[in-house]
């Protein structure tokens, strides 16, 4: 467990590198672009420094860049930045082109390495504040991202691309998109010693697939829908995630990242009074909808298989067992009408795997501090029955 949070973090960094750069620059005077590189990257939670600047509007070259962002104790070392082909427009700058160094780092025995990064058609704002709290870019790419752990390769991600594009000047929406068109993950590397068996046994040591995600954030209201968010694993199944959700501004997020601060900060007799602030702050953020689908490959059938070796029956008669616990298991809710719902789904999908989706709709938007406070309300056998109800919840099979 001591390396998994340390890692999550510099993966999440790594994200943050390829997109970082198009936070940073827009002037002409090379002092007055550092001073606003440097605050626009503190808006967006980084603390950026470097041990030189040089050059002019036709290219700035940031040398030595590391960037801190909260939760990691140590700069991330991310060498060369390259700002080329800087146009003045009304209110930013427009970056042709904007290039990292190819890069690794090392925490808690995990190296994480980057090549090829570049952002093109990058709008850098004039003021960091001001802003709409994301700035436009035409497309980001890295061509390939590796994580090591223990001196062994545990994943590589190819092709990486996202872009972010303004729906109209000044609106402050934007459309998103990011795609990672190949990952492969060594998982019996990962595996804790119990899991590796089966997964020799389901033949998924290595593993690969793709990511693909689109979506739409209206930095003004807070708007924020993913539309699609797809993990495929080739011959296992593909894993999407979407939601939507209302408030979540940049002004929010400025003052939830600051109060976490606090948080980290304050002695331990304080922590009370800045968890209720933040359950204040996410009165704001309003709940409408979301899914959680599974599009299976393959992947069900071979667990099941597998599970049944291991007991010495049938695939047939594994299903068969699952089916009548489902039920006594649901039954516990007593919620009769979603218990059938359930079941149904259930066996639905284990007689014919294609797809099972959990829909989370509420008859009214709902906001996350009214979830959070039913969640903490409720005790005993309704706690369940509490959050289904004010989530809508619903199983479905096969549609």
């Amino acid at each position: 467990m001591t390396k998994r949070l340390p890692l999550a973090s510099t993966l999440c960094f790594t994200a943050l590198a390829l997109v970082l750069p198009i936070t940073g620059a827009q002037a002409f005077e090379l002092e007055q672009f550092g001073t606003r590189l440097k605050a626009l990257s503190a808006e967006q939670g980084t603390i950026l420094e470097w041990n030189e600047l040089t050059g002019d509007e036709s290219q700035v070259v940031a040398k030595g860049v590391k960037g801190t962002v909260p939760g990691m104790t140590e700069p991330v070392q991310l060498g060369d930045v390259t700002f080329s082909d800087i146009a003045e427009e009304s209110d930013h700058y427009r970056v042709g082109s904007i290039t990292m160094s190819d890069y690794s780092i090392m925490q808690e025995g995990a190296t994480i390495a980057a090549k090829g990064i570049e952002v093109t058609g990058a709008q850098l704002p004039f003021d960091a504040v001001a802003s709409s709290g994301m700035t436009p870019y035409d497309s980001a790419k890295a061509d390939t991202a590796t994580v090591d752990l223990g001196g062994k390769r545990v994943l590589t991600i190819e092709d990486i691309n996202s872009s972010a594009k303004e729906t109209s000047t000044g609106s402050g929406s934007f459309d998103i998109t990011v795609a990672a068109n190949r990952f492969s993950s060594d998982l019996f590397q990962l595996a804790t010693p119990d899991l590796k068996p089966m997964l020799s046994d389901l033949g998924y040591e290595t593993v690969t697939g793709k990511i693909d995600m689109q979506a739409s954030w209206n930095t003004k209201n807070g708007d924020l829908v993913i539309k699609k968010n797809d993990f495929v694993v080739d011959d296992a199944g593909t894993l999407s995630v979407t939601f939507d959700i209302d408030g979540y501004t940049p002004a929010l997020i400025r003052t939830i990242r600051e109060t976490t601060e606090k948080m980290a900060a304050a002695p331990e007799a304080d922590q009370s009074a800045q968890g209720m602030a933040m359950l204040g702050l996410m009165q704001q953020v309003i709940f409408n909808q979301a899914t959680i689908r599974f599009e299976d490959d393959s992947l069900t059938n071979k667990i099941i298989g597998i599970i049944a070796k291991n007991h010495k029956t049938t695939p047939e008669a594994m299903i068969n067992q699952a089916k009548a616990i489902v039920p006594f298991g649901l039954a516990q809710l007593n919620m009769p009408d979603f218990a059938q719902s359930v079941s149904n789904a259930v066996n639905s999908f284990l007689d014919d795997p294609k797809s099972i989706q959990i829909m989370a709709k509420p008859a009214q938007p709902l906001p996350f501090a009214q979830l959070a406070a039913t969640g903490m309300m409720a005790r005993g056998p309704d706690a369940p029955k509490a959050i289904i109800n004010q989530l809508g919840i619903s199983v479905s099979a096969n549609d």
